[in-house]
């Protein structure tokens, strides 16, 4: 009651602890599938618990009972409506990548913010008078306010970070009649060393497309560009393709799919992505007259000549 900006600092504190928990038990009983999801929840838990750290007072004088088991019951529903609200929030940003997370999010909002609203109630003087409009508008307008602020501040914040620690700008000089899928393998002792041309690295892609380099690979805001190169060395600048509503209008172009990895053995017999042999990748495909050309079989056989070179790589390393 003293040192109410604390209490409220170590109730974003327990918001985050307590689904981190709840997260850490879910991930056991799954063998562990998915702990790599527990970086971006906390990264969209911390503009809700700073939210409620705000209002979270405000939110609970709108109910001014003293029967504790009422509150609880309150404090519960708030938190499964609040969380709902936040998971539809978090939708509008990611969209359909929501789906992408394999702990139960929503649950783990729940729990955090119930634990969250019982350490306020605790721990921070809740006025319980009677409700007016004003308190009423005060946690309608100020709360989404605080969360909007909260998640543009740590957009911000990751970014400039992602700034500081961007890669090193890369140049690709595409074979000119190529067409489809080309890969980037990093992180190969086995691989080229590509040479360095006005602060930037320059990735020759051969005919096969396939590129082994030794460099690793490195996350943050990328900075590339792409030329097709013919035989007597004149470069012509193409553009990544973004708009896939245009169709044809914006070809040819390249399209980065991602990055990634692919698992290697472990001691155990198993696969898995943390392997020393885990071949790390970055795909990208490039379209000459149309994007309407995904072919299985041949992307079959591009997976199946992208471990055949990395594994004849190896070995003559060794």
């Amino acid at each position: 009651m003293k040192k109410p900006i604390l209490i409220k600092i170590l109730s974003s504190l327990v918001n985050l602890l307590s689904g981190l928990l709840a997260a850490i038990v879910i991930l056991y009983f799954q063998d562990w599938f998915g702990s790599g999801d527990t970086y971006s929840y906390l990264f969209w838990t911390i503009p809700l618990s700073i939210g409620i750290a705000f209002f979270g007072k405000s939110i609970l004088n709108l109910f001014p009972t003293k029967n504790k088991l009422i509150r609880l019951l309150i404090i519960l529903i708030v938190s499964i409506a609040v969380s709902f609200g936040w998971v539809y929030a978090v939708y509008l940003i990611l969209g359909p990548w929501i789906n992408a997370f394999s702990i139960p999010v929503f649950l783990l909002w729940i729990i955090g913010m119930f634990f969250q609203m019982v350490f306020i109630d605790r721990f921070i003087q809740v006025e319980r008078t009677k409700t007016t409009i004003s308190n009423v508008l005060k946690v309608i307008l100020g709360f989404p306010t605080i969360l909007i602020l909260s998640v543009i501040s740590i957009y911000g914040l990751s970014f400039f970070g992602s700034y500081l620690s961007r890669p090193e700008p890369e140049t690709f000089l595409i074979p000119t009649n190529f067409e489809g899928s080309f890969k980037v393998i990093y992180g190969e002792e086995c691989g080229i060393m590509p040479p360095t041309e006005n602060g930037r690295r320059i990735l020759r892609i051969p005919t096969n497309g396939i590129l082994i380099v030794r460099p690793e690979f490195e996350s943050g805001i990328i900075d590339h560009e792409y030329y097709f190169i013919d035989e007597d060395g004149k470069r012509t600048k193409i553009e990544q393709y973004k708009n896939y509503s245009n169709g044809t209008k914006n070809i040819p172009g390249v399209r980065l799919g991602g990055s990634g990895s692919m698992g290697g053995a472990m001691p155990d017999g198993g696969f898995s992505s943390e392997s020393p042999l885990a071949i790390n990748y970055t795909d990208f495909q490039v379209y000459q007259d149309t994007i309407d050309r995904y072919d299985f079989k041949e992307e079959r056989k591009f997976y199946s000549l992208t471990t055949t070179l990395i594994e004849e790589c190896r070995k003559l390393k060794n």
